[in-house]
């Protein structure tokens, strides 16, 4: 074998030669396998086969859109009638009236979890009693197929790896922000997942959602985009412990712990069902464990109240912001703008300092991209200027339409006084990735300056 890729490859066309062997010797009319994918809500396609003209199979489709809903969790064959235990009109990958009438399922669990589902569309009932050894035979055949390549990946597994974890757990602790601990975290991560994925989730504006994606990343989250609830990241956070979900990208989840605070969890993904064996989460999740060890001797306790990497307005602090740019434009085209309020003088002479925090709490919690449902971050500047990071298919018009329609009520003081503010926005967009985050930070402040001067 010549590593896990050829492995994966070798494993996939297995796995459609199967299903479409399992189709003619049943002789049904359509048959699919769909995996499970929990930690995104969604079956994924991974092979079908149709004697009828017009049929397309969607590749990724929400659990609570599909007609296999009910089987995400299905341990047993069974099977289900058209018209009597699914809708007539479920089975929307037909262009035409379907001519099927009968859908036997085939679930495939492994370590307990429901992992895929075999569908089978016939004309003719009673699939399961017609033809029990050849169901059985294929089930079989496909659980010996996901052992041996589990067996093979190991194989492939040679010493050279652990090597490289070794070294990787020998570097010197890193000086400085505990961003910068972050950031080497999420390189050494990335660099034991073959073809995977890593993203950072931490707690800004009162919400869980993600700081950055590495920007090797091959399905990379947008920032600012929220913790689902009920999800793996979800169960991760209150339990404290990592897991792993097993579906079309396999996702392991490993929190950040600092003093006994959940303070991050890491979202590690690969296409490898298999990747995430015993001897790989050992690995990842060790590395999370010691850089939070080494964090703690650079973090102090109080540092890690609230939201640990936001400041007192609610917004991400200064280095966190320009951490999570650099990492953004090294992937994709951003915009960044520079936010502050109109009749800034007026406000600061009629009210307390203590006033003037929480109108910038307020506002912040009314401004950030993940409260206005948008993706991207917010960054706290100075007072009362803020920055924040758009990616590439969220434009500043986009933002700036909703945060002023989010700021149409006035804030509700604590004293139950009511405050307008006014926005005063400036922006600048790169046009590719690997532009210089801090040009694009000094060009949108200068004309942010230009436009409060013009205004003044």
């Amino acid at each position: 074998m010549n590593g896990t890729g050829s492995s994966m490859r070798h494993f996939k066309e297995l796995v459609r030669g199967m299903v479409y062997l399992l189709a003619r010797a049943t002789g049904v009319e359509t048959v699919s396998l769909h995996w499970v994918n929990r930690s995104r809500g969604q079956f994924v396609l991974e092979t079908g086969h149709s004697d009828v003209p017009g049929v397309q199979f969607p590749d990724r489709i929400p659990m609570s859109q599909s007609f296999l809903k009910e089987a995400a969790d299905l341990a047993e064959p069974v099977e289900w009638t058209i018209g009597t235990d699914l809708p007539v009109g479920a089975l929307s990958h037909y262009l035409t009236d379907p001519p099927v009438s009968h859908i036997t399922l085939l679930p495939f669990v492994y370590n307990g979890e429901t992992v895929s589902v075999t569908v089978l569309e016939s004309s003719e009932a009673d699939l399961l009693g017609r033809m029990p050894d050849v169901i059985q035979e294929y089930l079989e055949a496909m659980r010996h197929l996901l052992v041996t390549f589990l067996e093979l990946s190991e194989a492939d597994q040679d010493d050279s790896q652990w090597e490289e974890y070794e070294r990787l757990l020998r570097q010197p602790p890193v000086k400085g922000e505990d961003t910068e601990h972050l950031k080497r975290l999420g390189d050494q991560l990335i660099g034991l997942v073959p073809n995977g994925s890593v993203s950072l989730f931490v707690r800004g504006q009162e919400r869980w959602q993600c700081l950055w994606s590495h920007p090797r990343s091959m399905h990379p989250i947008e920032p600012g985009t929220p913790v689902e609830a009920n999800s793996l990241l979800t169960r991760v956070l209150h339990s404290g412990q990592p897991e792993c979900g097993v579906g079309g990208d396999v996702t392991l989840a490993v929190p950040v712990l600092l003093y006994d605070r959940r303070l991050a969890v890491w979202r590690i993904s690969s296409p490898n069902m298999l990747f995430f064996k015993e001897a790989n989460q050992h690995k990842l999740v060790n590395l999370v464990r010691v850089a939070s060890l080494r964090m703690t001797q650079a973090v102090s306790r109080t540092g890690t109240e609230g939201d640990w990497l936001a400041g007192d307005t609610g917004a991400f602090r200064a280095d966190v912001f320009d951490a999570a740019l650099r990492l953004a434009v090294a992937r994709s085209a951003v915009s960044v703008g520079y936010i502050s309020l109109r009749d800034l003088h007026s406000l600061r002479a009629r009210h307390r300092m203590d006033t003037l925090r929480q109108i910038q709490w307020l506002t912040v919690n009314r401004l950030a991209p993940v409260v206005l449902g948008l993706p991207g971050l917010i960054g706290q500047h100075a007072d009362f200027l803020y920055t924040i990071l758009l990616p590439a298919g969220t434009t500043a018009a986009t933002w700036t339409a909703a945060a002023e329609k989010a700021l149409a009520e006035p804030l509700r003081l604590a004293d139950g006084s009511r405050e307008a503010v006014r926005l005063i926005t400036a922006w600048t967009e790169s046009d590719d990735r690997n532009a210089d985050p801090y040009d694009l930070k000094r060009e949108a402040r200068r004309r942010l300056d230009q436009l409060m001067r013009s205004t003044s």
